[in-house]
């Protein structure tokens, strides 16, 4: 009696072996990317914040009414974009990627970026040659 059943049994057990491995080598990579990519996010949010703060610096040495008005909308405009930026990147992950995220806070993703700020200068310096 000739064993075809066993080879086909081999065949199928690795089979599904290999594909599941792709499957979780799949999945690490992903989540790989969505943190690279909240990385970059949160570093291009945080330079934007940085530009407004120069901003304001600059206008507040003019001591005017005006230049308070402009320091109070710059001030209003920090807040919001801290505030939605956060909920945009929470709100664009599916939700099955949304247990990976470590922050839901300006604050605490402040405190995610600092955790991986190598990673973020590493990305600002790379020279594109």
């Amino acid at each position: 009696m000739d064993p075809w059943w066993l080879y086909l049994l081999v065949f199928v057990f690795g089979h599904m072996t290999c594909r599941t491995f792709y499957f979780f080598r799949a999945s690490r990579i992903s989540l790989s990317l969505i943190r690279y990519s909240q990385i970059i996010y949160l570093s291009c949010v945080q330079k934007a914040l940085e530009s407004l703060d120069t901003t304001m610096e600059l206008v507040s040495e003019a001591d005017s009414d005006e230049s308070r008005l402009i320091q109070q909308n710059i001030s209003e405009q920090i807040s919001i974009l801290k505030n939605n930026s956060i909920n945009y990147l929470i709100n664009m992950h599916p939700k099955f990627y949304r247990d990976s995220i470590v922050f839901d806070d300006w604050e605490s993703s402040s405190n995610f970026l600092e955790e991986r700020k190598e990673e973020a200068f590493n990305f600002w310096k790379h020279n594109r040659d």
